[in-house]
């Protein structure tokens, strides 16, 4: 009898456990797996909502570079004094030759204190003979030696507009005393006959564009820069730069950002 009150008490405990487990335990413990879960859902969001934020300023940052790099572009391609020496026969030594030229460089150093705070350099290529760049006097790169890149021919069709590319001439490195670079190139043509003048290039290097995003970021966290072909024109790791990311799974996803 003994043992049985003792069973019987053991199965009064055991259902009281049972209860005390559903009742307390097991809904405390929900609560807490729910409460965990929505707290690292919305520490996600806030770091999708911080970053968006963060790439945002960039993305603004580099746009006002992008417009500046225009602005001083036009402030050559408009520029009557420019015309006038790449319309006529250059390289003879001539006294008003030399006081242009003069004057031109005098125009590079003005454009660049209009826009302090942007890092550039300018590069007028004529196709009579005249060549002018800012922060070089080395030997003469030649306008006939970029006629032989690829992307020469594009020039030409956009008819003075601008065309921005990504290390367009290894022998342009020099100029601008960095290995990648960027460039807003364009066509210079007489305006009246419309007749091919030269080349005027505003060259940004790249790491310029580094320091519009250097702060930003978590040290696992990779930001890039790509062209619209997917290719690296920017990164932390200079190792990166010319390397094609289109054929990674996530750049789908980003791709219709680009056109």
């Amino acid at each position: 009898m003994r043992l049985k009150w003792f069973n019987s008490k053991s199965s009064v405990q055991r259902k009281l456990l049972i209860a005390f487990l559903c009742l307390i335990v097991f809904p405390l413990g929900l609560y807490s797996y729910v409460s965990l879960t929505i707290s690292k859902n919305t520490l996600e969001e806030q770091a999708s909502a911080s970053t968006l934020s963060m790439l945002g300023l960039i993305s603004e940052k580099l746009n006002i570079m992008a417009a500046d790099v225009v602005s001083v572009s036009n402030l050559y391609f408009a520029n009557e004094d420019l015309h006038s020496m790449l319309m006529q026969p250059f390289g003879l030594g001539s006294y008003e030759e030399a006081a242009k030229k003069q004057f031109l460089i005098k125009m590079i150093v003005n454009y660049k204190f209009a826009f302090t705070w942007l890092e550039y350099y300018t590069s007028v290529f004529g196709r009579n003979g005249f060549e002018l760049h800012t922060y070089y006097d080395g030997s003469k790169i030649g306008i006939h030696t970029l006629e032989q890149e690829s992307w020469y021919d594009e020039i030409m069709q956009h008819d003075g507009g601008i065309v921005w590319l990504a290390d367009p001439s290894k022998r342009l490195i020099p100029i601008v005393n960095e290995n990648h670079f960027i460039t807003a190139v364009r066509a210079l043509k007489d305006f009246e006959s419309g007749k091919p003048l030269g080349l005027l290039m505003i060259n940004v290097n790249e790491s310029f564009l580094y320091k519009q995003y250097a702060y930003a970021g978590k040290e696992y966290e990779r930001i890039v820069m790509v062209d619209r072909a997917g290719t690296v024109i920017s990164a932390k790791d200079k190792s990166l730069i010319g390397e094609n990311l289109s054929g990674d799974t996530y750049y789908s996803r980003i791709q219709p950002g680009l056109r």
